[in-house]
């Protein structure tokens, strides 16, 4: 090791293999010597790295390989291969090894082997605060604060964190002193009451404005913290909860939009998500999970590709003799490690769903390691025991093997828009011409509380008073006579929605984006809504092409699973910083589910329209018969590497106290002041980091709490709550 404080006679020259193996642009993880190596080579020559990032202990094998600048996969954090140097923050330096080449291999000089680290014993920052008070313990802190009014800027950290197991999260972007709500709904499937409450949730105590989420919840955003109590008991009146629908815990159970009524479905799995819910709300072993956990649903036999990314799904197969049972995916995720799901090769049968998804949560729980926020997921504990002896460790929890099954893994299917009227059938199976869905496009998943009393009002009126929500922000309501549904279309065009939208608003899904969520680097709903009036004047058509818009690399809005994905940035033009977006295209369900590659980096917004008009006509031009927009991409992208439209290195600004970090994105916090991702912008153009001297952190200056964007008055204040159920 260049920097090594062994003495000469301890190191050793170890063999990492034949030196042809690492062309200029390689980069590999090898383990060598009782060391993990990221190895390459540059123009510049050889390299061989530590592969435990500096910063926080990321595989930078699993990052990128610009030139002579290698990129931590989690915070962009960029190191000079032949120093070690750390061009992001210079008080960083990874530890970088010796090379020679000697008879056609490549030997590294390498200290003797260190000592293993346990990781099951190393605790993160977040798993120490956990450990002094657990999540659920913490209702009658928040009692006090609501009562007291608390600002947000007297409460702690862990405080304002240990809400979300209650499903209150702080805004600390353009929302201070404001909270959101994420509202489960149990197999996307609620009552027309419960949709009334959310809406008078929404008027009375937020902004007046409802998200559907990408995950079958509910979001109402702009509750001040006296609001919170009152909020709970009015969920818990008609039989919602927000209860651990944040952090740690295993978040809303998705099943498909259409269960009890889809003609193609084998099994109705509302029952069984309802059930699962029941068995992890108010438990205290399954909500303190090494991270979250989320869990889908799927009553067909060929599962749309975001069942895929969840870490743990059932989707419904026939057995030999004809039983109905599930397949078991685990491990999928998106985000910043995207991963597809193994499908065990295993039958769960219907009562066991309840025993299997227990006993995955409880070998999650026992094996999972807590070291690092940034690898803890469960497909990494799975990546490092193997798959099949996590499928051993399930078992040994349930005290029994599992049937196993010798079928392939089921197939893929595109993600359905479930917009328009779609034919129900009947309860005992057979089929209900009379009846029908009506499923609503909800632009954005963004509704007014107006329309979502609307909404619930033409339930009870003209369907049999259920609302399903869909994972593409949608809403169907069931159960509408074939006589009625004309005046079911005019009452919905009275609410300003309709059944009948166009291909563009259809397909566009949109995350909740800066305006609320504190990790997004720029704005979505807004440049989504924009996006779709601009391609209606180019006339751009996405017939069969769905793009989902997310505001950072966390993919809320499912940006890999899409054919055209869109993560937010920020770019310079004209010596100006704008929201800009990396585009990815060629995800989702296709022979296969598919993640998205990365096209170009850092389009922006106001370029996007003609960058999808050209994109899309392409497709449409050279496209071949039978060709969906994804194939065509992923036939096109073989070895494509994605550059920017404009510089190479990209530098962001802290916006408190002026420090540069280098990265493709700005960090998630910044490391001199933990000023959060939003605040950093792009450098200015010549900016210099060798002259850059960054000042001391300015001391934080309070906004004011902005007013709620509504016209009425509110109501009287909500009574508080005991604890909700």
């Amino acid at each position: 090791m260049a920097d090594s404080k062994n003495n000469p006679e301890e190191l050793s020259w170890v063999s990492l293999g034949a030196a042809q193996a690492f062309p200029v642009g390689t980069l590999k993880k090898l383990e060598a010597g009782g060391h993990a190596l990221a190895v390459g080579q540059s123009a510049a020559g050889f390299f061989a790295l530590k592969d435990a990032c500096a910063h926080e202990g990321a595989s930078l094998s699993q990052g990128k390989l610009d030139g002579e600048l290698l990129s931590c996969p989690l915070h962009s954090y960029k190191y000079q291969v032949q120093s070690g140097n750390c061009a992001t923050d210079k008080r960083l330096c990874q530890p970088r090894y010796e090379l020679k080449e000697e008879a056609g291999q490549l030997l590294a000089l390498l200290p003797p082997a260190p000592a293993p680290t346990d990781y099951s014993t190393v605790k993160s920052s977040v798993e120490l605060w956990k450990s002094e008070k657990h999540g659920l313990d913490s209702w009658g802190d928040l009692l006090a604060h609501a009562k007291a009014g608390t600002p947000m800027k007297e409460l702690t950290l862990p405080e304002m964190e240990r809400m979300k197991w209650f499903g209150f999260y702080y805004r600390k972007t353009n929302d201070l002193d404001r909270y959101m709500t994420r509202v489960r709904i149990p197999g996307c499937a609620m009552t027309a009451e419960q949709l009334k409450a959310l809406a008078f949730v929404a008027y009375e105590s937020g902004y007046a404005l409802l998200d559907v989420t990408t995950r079958g919840n509910i979001q109402i955003q702009g509750l001040s913290i006296s609001k919170l109590p009152g909020v709970a008991a009015a969920l818990e009146a008609v039989g919602l909860t927000a209860k651990q629908s944040g952090h740690d815990n295993v978040r809303n159970i998705t099943s498909l939009p259409l269960a009890g009524i889809d003609p193609e479905e084998l099994i109705d799995t509302r029952l069984l998500a309802e059930a699962l819910q029941d068995m992890i709300i108010g438990n205290r072993e399954f909500s303190d999970l090494p991270r979250k956990l989320n869990p889908a649903f799927c009553g067909r036999e060929r599962a749309a590709a975001h069942v895929w990314t969840q870490d743990l799904g059932f989707v419904a197969g026939k057995m030999a003799d004809g039983t109905v049972a599930f397949r078991l995916l685990l491990g999928g995720t998106q985000g910043q490690t995207p991963t597809l799901a193994w499908c065990a090769p295993v039958w769960v049968k219907q009562d066991q769903v309840l025993e299997v998804s227990a006993a995955v949560l409880k070998a999650y729980r026992q094996l999972g390691w807590r070291h690092n926020r940034h690898e803890v997921r469960l497909h990494f504990l799975m990546e490092r025991i193997g798959n099949e002896s996590f499928l051993k460790q399930v078992e040994g929890q349930l005290g029994y093997a599992l049937e196993r099954c010798e079928a392939p893994a089921p197939q893929a299917e595109r993600e359905e828009v479930f917009v328009g009227w779609i034919a129900q059938k009947a309860a005992e199976g057979g089929w209900q011409a009379q009846h029908w869905a009506l499923g609503v496009c909800v632009p954005v998943g963004r509704l007014t509380w107006e329309q979502a009393k609307g909404l619930a009002e033409l339930a009870q009126n003209y369907g049999d008073g259920s609302i399903r929500t869909t994972l593409d922000q949608n809403l169907i309501i069931t159960g509408i006579a074939g006589s009625l549904k004309s005046d079911a279309e005019l009452a919905l065009a009275a609410l300003g929605l309709s059944h009948e939208s166009d291909s563009v608003t259809r397909q566009m899904v949109a995350c909740t984006g800066k305006q609320f969520c504190n990790l997004a680097i720029g704005e979505t709903k807004g440049h989504a809504f924009w996006l779709i009036e601009e391609l209606r004047r180019k006339r751009v058509q996405l017939t069969g092409i769905t793009v989902h818009m997310s505001g950072c690399p966390n993919s809320c809005g499912m940006t890999l699973t899409a054919d055209i994905g869109l993560q937010g940035t920020k770019a310079r033009r004209n010596g100006k910083v704008v929201d800009a977006f990396d585009v990815f295209l060629g995800g989702g369900a296709d022979t296969a589910v598919q993640l998205g590659i990365l096209f170009q980096k850092a389009v922006p917004v106001d370029e996007l329209p003609s960058f999808f008009k050209a994109k899309v006509g392409e497709y449409h031009r050279e496209r071949k018969k039978g060709q969906g927009f994804s194939a065509y991409w992923r036939g096109r992208l073989k070895d494509h590497v994605a550059v920017p439209a404009d510089a190479p290195e990209a530098w962001w600004l802290c916006g408190k106290c002026n420090y540069a970090h280098a990265g493709d994105v700005p960090p998630t916090f910044c490391p001199s002041c933990s000023a959060i991702r939003s605040k950093f912008d792009p450098a200015p153009e010549g900016f210099d980091p060798a002259a850059h001297r960054r000042p001391v952190a300015k001391a934080p200056v309070k906004a004011p709490a902005p007013a709620a964007p509504k016209t009425a008055s509110p109501a009287a204040e909500p009574v508080a709550a005991a604890q909700p159920a």
